[in-house]
């Protein structure tokens, strides 16, 4: 996985907490993945629907394999 690092202003930190946690989002990692995955669907049409799933689920398995907890979803065979 790559990393991305980058500034905001105070202002809009705030807004993106409070949607964080309005809409159960695990902290601003997700929130920001899940955002660049949907504007590559469906703004930017560059990932179409079914790799977009497999992309988001390998990366809640990486994020929950990070933290220790149990993913939801098993592993392709």
């Amino acid at each position: 996985m790559q990393k991305v690092n980058f500034v905001i202003y105070n202002q809009l930190g705030d807004q993106i907490d409070e949607a964080i946690e309005k809409w159960g989002y695990s902290g601003r990692a997700e929130f920001f993945r899940a955002l660049a995955i949907e504007f590559l669907q469906k703004q930017a049409h560059l990932l179409p629907p079914k790799e977009v799933i497999e992309e988001y689920t390998k990366a809640i398995r990486m994020v929950q394999s990070n933290q220790g907890k149990e993913c939801f979803w098993p592993e392709k065979k």
